[in-house]
C-alpha cells in the first residue's frame, strides 16, 4: 500500500493490541527528515507528521501499558494509546539523549514493576509511560538495540557493548568478546542473540551471565 508520504522511509513497525482496535503502525521519515507515523487499520492509511521531530527510528507496542511509543533519533519521544492520538513526552535536557544513527524502545515487566527503556547515546527510561522520564544511564558508547527477556533488559551498541539490567535503572556490562559494533538484539525465549558488524552473531541464554561473565 501507498501510504502517499514523499520520500517516506519506514524504519519500524508495531501491530496495536486491546483496547485500541487492531492496527499497524510504521514509523519512519520522510524527505524532509520529519518524523512520521503511518497508520493503517487494513482498509486505509492515517498519515500523522510533527515538524518538531526528527526522524524517527522505532516504534512499539507496549501491552502493559496499553499503547504504542516511538523514539526519533534526535531524543524525542512519542506515545499514543492507538496510534492516532500521539502526544511528545516532555523533553530531557539537552544532549542527554539522542540516537545518531540508531535508537531503539522496549518494555518490561518484572516482579510488579514495569518500565518502559529507550536506548541511543543514553538510556532513558519511564514508570508511568508518560510523562515522567528520566536519563538511567550514560554507556560509555552509543547503544543501537535493546530487547525484554522476560527476566531482565540486554543493549548491545558500538564496541562490542553489551549492557544488562534487571530493572531498566541499573545497568552493568557483560564480556563481549568483540570489539565490532553490535546493530541488533532479539530473543527466542531461550536464548539472546546480538548481530553486528562483518557478521558477527553472538549468544548467551535468555538469563544472560552476570556482569564480568561472557558471552559466547
Amino acid at each position: 500500500w501507498d501510504p502517499g508520504v514523499t520520500g517516506f522511509q519506514a524504519r519500524a513497525l508495531a501491530e496495536t493490541g486491546p483496547p485500541a482496535a487492531s492496527a499497524l503502525v510504521v514509523a519512519g521519515t520522510d524527505s524532509d527528515e520529519t518524523g512520521v507515523v503511518v497508520r493503517w487499520d487494513g482498509a486505509a492509511a492515517q498519515v500523522f507528521s510533527w515538524e518538531s521531530v526528527g526522524p524517527l527510528a522505532d516504534v512499539i507496542w507496549s501491552s502493559y501499558y496499553a499503547r504504542c511509543f516511538a523514539v526519533g533519533r534526535s531524543g524525542e519521544i512519542l506515545h499514543s494509546p492507538d496510534g492516532v492520538q500521539w502526544t511528545e513526552a516532555p523533553p530531557l535536557a539537552p544532549g542527554s539523549f539522542s540516537g545518531g544513527e540508531a535508537v531503539a524502545v522496549r518494555s518490561g515487566y518484572n516482579g510488579g514493576s514495569a518500565l518502559v527503556v529507550a536506548v541511543g547515546n543514553g538510556i532513558v527510561c519511564s514508570e508511568d509511560g508518560h510523562s515522567q522520564w528520566s536519563v538511567c544511564a550514560s554507556p560509555a558508547a552509543v547503544l543501537h538495540d535493546v530487547v525484554w527477556t522476560g527476566e531482565r533488559f540486554v543493549a548491545v551498541g558500538e564496541g562490542g557493548l553489551i549492557l544488562v539490567s534487571l530493572d531498566g535503572r541499573d545497568w552493568s556490562a557483560v564480556e563481549s568478546g568483540t570489539t565490532v559494533s553490535l546493530r541488533g538484539v532479539s530473543t527466542t525465549g531461550a536464548t539472546v542473540v546480538a548481530v553486528g558488524d562483518g557478521g558477527t552473531i553472538l549468544r548467551s541464554p535468555a538469563d544472560p551471565p552476570e556482569p564480568g561473565g561472557v558471552v559466547e
